[in-house]
């Protein structure tokens, strides 16, 4: 690889470099203090209202009585906020 080659691929490199220490942090928040399976966490996206993002079907859960999908639905709610909060918090940092 020339000198020029080298410096038309800097950004990109540079660019992957970025994201691999924005992916590093985001997984460092989701498995330290934005660990959605402590229940501090858990609860406080809840009391955000991260639920309505999944109202629909949340309620087609509760017509059908449906408990494990409901329980899925509301765990994927609460990681998807904390997931959407440490990207933001990374992206921020970096």
């Amino acid at each position: 690889m020339n000198k020029y080659d080298a410096w038309l691929e800097s950004p990109y490199r540079e660019s992957g470099d970025r994201e691999a220490q924005i992916d590093e942090r985001i997984t460092e928040l989701l498995h330290g203090e934005m660990n959605p399976d402590n229940f501090d966490n858990f609860m406080e996206a809840i009391y955000e209202e991260c639920l309505y993002k999944h109202q629909e079907s949340i309620e087609q859960a509760l017509q059908t009585n449906d408990k494990a999908t409901l329980g899925l639905l509301i765990q994927s709610a609460v990681y998807t906020y904390w997931e959407e909060k440490a990207i933001a918090q990374a992206s921020d940092e970096l």
